[in-house]
């Protein structure tokens, strides 16, 4: 039809170029037309390129600018998606990694990352929160570890400093509270015990060391004072009360133990004086009972030892006068002595009883010596005798040697008789001190002997007189 119509006006095919429409093209002025080939547009005219950042296919009429996420290299092609972490704008013949500070949710757009809480280093779909244990400082920059001693939660700036009376364990974790009896200082990752012999009332201050004369063991908040009978020396035994050593005393809040003194005891590792009838000579736990013979005041080092005349039980304070009819003749007497018949005593605190002389008769422990009546004479231990006309006296011949004996005799003012019994003769006198008025033989007939006696008118003192051999 179309050349039935160029035959109509006087034209033929070959004389007539075709008008080509949009997307298409004539070249080579025939009656073709030819469809615009990729990269290019065809608007009526001849193929015309495509800037740089478009793109056309097949039979475009126009280039199309390369959409934003997309990259157009050559405008050949079709646009290319932007890979993860990348973005590009419209236009574009490539896609650009997605800057630090940024993060790409879509390969058409770029974000801050924003400040603080946030880091973006490039490359990546989204931000990214700071971890806990680190700082963010820079959104352009990895986060920072916080130092040891500081912690920080997620999304932190900045690492924060533990403080004291806590300890940061892991910079990632928060805070923990020292425990009672511990401490720590500022930026600690652990907490300290507090050492002996110091209190840590408050876990955010440093120990304080005890007082003198104060103990506290380990993981104390306060201090104690040293009890009596326990010493507290923090260089030997630190953080402990050491109990005192036997025969040892302290008072409160000692440092060292003192030996218990003489005349004091120290049963529980405290001062106490010795009571009257003990003693002690030091370093003593208790007091010993005062032996017999001696005395002990209270508070006394050594048992007195009682003089002569006195005497004194065991545990006695003082030592006690002889009381009268007894007699202390040595030192260290436990009980006092009686006077033998005989003799008395009439005075305390005597070491020695008095004989009676011939006017007198007593009993064991007198105090005084009882006169004989008229016509009795003292038969010299403790008996009133009537006086005889005459007094025999036989000797046993069977004790052999029976040479010489004393013995002793008190009574008759005037002559006496001897009885001789085999060969040998006893003389029994019946008076005060006698003197024998020359040597006497024996009567011829071994039986009676007159003597001629008188007292010593000086001395009237027991006569002692001997058996003598008989000739």
């Amino acid at each position: 039809m179309f050349q039935a119509f160029l035959v109509l006006v006087g034209l033929t095919v070959s004389s007539v170029r075709a008008a080509c429409g949009g997307g298409t093209y004539n070249s080579d002025g025939g009656a073709t037309c030819y469809t615009c080939p990729k990269g290019y547009y065809c608007s009526g005219g001849g193929p015309i390129k495509c800037t740089t950042g478009q793109y056309s296919d097949f039979g475009a009429s126009s280039c199309t600018t390369c959409p934003a996420g997309f990259k157009c290299p050559t405008p050949s092609d079709i646009p290319t998606p932007c890979a993860f972490g990348e973005y590009s704008d419209s236009g574009s013949v490539k896609c650009l990694t997605c800057p630090p500070g940024y993060y790409c949710p879509t390969p058409a757009t770029r974000t801050a990352c924003g400040t603080g809480n946030y880091y973006c280093l490039g490359g990546t779909a989204g931000k990214r929160a700071c971890p806990a244990g680190y700082m963010c400082p820079l959104t352009t920059a990895a986060p920072v570890a916080c130092a040891a001693g500081t912690y920080s939660a997620a999304g932190s700036a900045t690492c924060t400093d533990c403080t004291a009376g806590q300890f940061c364990a892991s910079p990632s974790f928060s805070p923990q509270s020292c425990p009672t009896g511990f401490y720590s200082t500022a930026r600690a990752t652990s907490c300290t015990a507090c050492p002996a012999d110091h209190s840590c009332s408050s876990t955010n201050t440093l120990p304080t060391p005890c007082s003198t004369g104060y103990y506290a063991p380990a993981m104390s908040t306060s201090c104690t004072q040293c009890p009596a009978g326990f010493y507290c020396d923090r260089y030997n035994h630190p953080g402990t009360a050491t109990i005192c050593a036997s025969g040892y005393y302290s008072a409160a809040g000692a440092t060292t133990c003192t030996e218990c003194p003489a005349g004091s005891q120290c049963p529980d590792h405290q001062l106490t004086a010795c009571a009257a009838g003990y003693y002690s000579t030091g370093g003593a736990s208790v007091c010993t009972i005062c032996p017999g013979g001696y005395s002990c005041p209270a508070n006394t080092d050594a048992p007195i030892q009682c003089p002569k005349g006195t005497y004194a039980a065991a545990g006695a304070s003082s030592c006690t006068a002889c009381t009268t009819g007894h007699y202390c003749p040595s030192a260290q007497m436990t009980s006092p002595l009686a006077c033998p018949a005989g003799t008395y005593q009439k005075t305390t605190g005597q070491y020695f009883c008095s004989v009676c002389k011939g006017s007198g008769a007593t009993s064991s422990g007198s105090s005084t010596c009882t006169s004989c009546s008229s016509g009795q004479y003292f038969n010299g231990v403790d008996t009133c005798t009537v006086l005889p006309l005459s007094y025999d006296l036989l000797v046993d011949m069977s004790r052999r040697p029976l040479l010489s004996r004393s013995y002793f005799a008190q009574g008759l003012p005037m002559r006496d008789r001897v009885l001789c019994s085999g060969r040998l003769c006893l003389m029994h006198a019946l008076s005060s001190r006698l003197l024998l008025l020359g040597r006497h033989r024996c009567h011829h007939m071994r039986r009676w002997l007159l003597l001629d006696i008188r007292p010593d008118p000086v001395q009237h003192l027991p006569a002692r007189l001997r058996l003598q051999h008989c000739h």
